[in-house]
């Protein structure tokens, strides 16, 4: 029997190794107990790590894309390549039963799966994946970039954050 897979986008300034480090022991539980393949990307820019986490985990760090001089929005064509580049691994190493993304990561693969239902609208909502959990994502709207168009994510989704985390009005943001 073949395992389900589940695409795995880390936040800024980690890497596809440490968002497995991260998860710890869901990894385990996932890939042994419910018969998942978990597949870690690393982010196309390489980058610095917050003095923390340097601290935690060895790099080298990369984010998805480029954030534009304030660090509050990201560059919209670098976010664009790492939109193409995940679509590309999607065909390439897919189908994906789900995808899972922390924070940036979160954030590109919600962008991604409603950039794809904007291109393909008669495909299927399932087509990319069946469902996707976001940790912390960090939102996208209109003031953000022009990823959203208005549609609605049609797959089943987990969207979990800590009621602490300085993100969570984006993360309450995508409820609709």
């Amino acid at each position: 029997m073949s395992k389900s897979k589940i695409l795995c986008l880390h936040g800024a300034y980690t890497s596809g190794e440490i968002f497995r480090l991260q998860l710890g022991q869901l990894v385990t539980r996932l890939e042994k107990e419910q018969n998942l393949e978990l597949h870690f990307l690393d982010g196309l820019v390489e980058t610095e790590c917050q003095e923390d986490m340097r601290s935690m985990f060895r790099g080298p760090y990369y984010s998805w894309c480029s954030m534009l001089s304030d660090n509050k929005l990201v560059d919209y064509e670098s976010a664009k390549q790492a939109l193409d580049f995940v679509l590309d691994i999607i065909v390439e190493d897919g189908p994906f039963d789900g995808i899972m993304g922390f924070s940036q990561g979160a954030a590109l693969a919600l962008a991604l799966l409603l950039r794809y239902a904007t291109d393909h609208p008669l495909d299927p909502a399932y087509t990319i994946c069946k469902f996707a959990i976001f940790f912390s994502c960090v939102g996208i709207n209109e003031e953000q970039n022009q990823w959203d168009n208005g549609n609605l994510l049609s797959i089943p989704s987990l969207h979990v954050f800590d009621k602490n985390d300085s993100m969570v009005s984006n993360s309450l943001g995508l409820e609709r």
